[in-house]
């Protein structure tokens, strides 16, 4: 009796948690480790976020049929991610702070080799 009552509730708590994300797309301009935060150029205005613990930090290479690849964790989390790359970050409004709680890298972070 109570199992489909708690796991109505569940979904319900599930799909109000996803609708309250968004996507932001904007360039890494700094990550302070420390902190926790991240600051990123989103249409020419530079704003701070806090990263979550367990943020999910990946690439996606594209897939076949024009659908997405599968994702790949980024080497070191967001440490690994060069200054000046593109990234899209999945955010959560906590009180007064929007909190990244995925973020996922644009294009390629594989280094180019270099002629010596």
């Amino acid at each position: 009796m109570w199992t489909p009552l708690l796991t109505g509730v569940g979904a319900l708590l599930l799909v109000a948690t996803v609708a309250c994300a968004e996507d932001v797309k904007g360039v890494l301009k700094k990550v302070d480790p420390f902190k926790r935060t991240i600051l990123v150029d989103v249409d020419g205005k530079e704003k701070t976020y806090t990263v979550a613990q367990d943020a999910d930090v990946y690439s996606q290479a594209p897939g076949k049929k024009n659908k997405p690849g599968p994702k790949e964790p980024v080497p070191g989390g967001v440490d690994g991610i060069p200054q000046g790359t593109s990234i899209v970050l999945t955010t959560i409004k906590k009180g007064d702070k929007e909190t990244a709680i995925a973020i996922k890298v644009e294009g390629s972070l594989k280094k180019k080799k270099t002629d010596k």
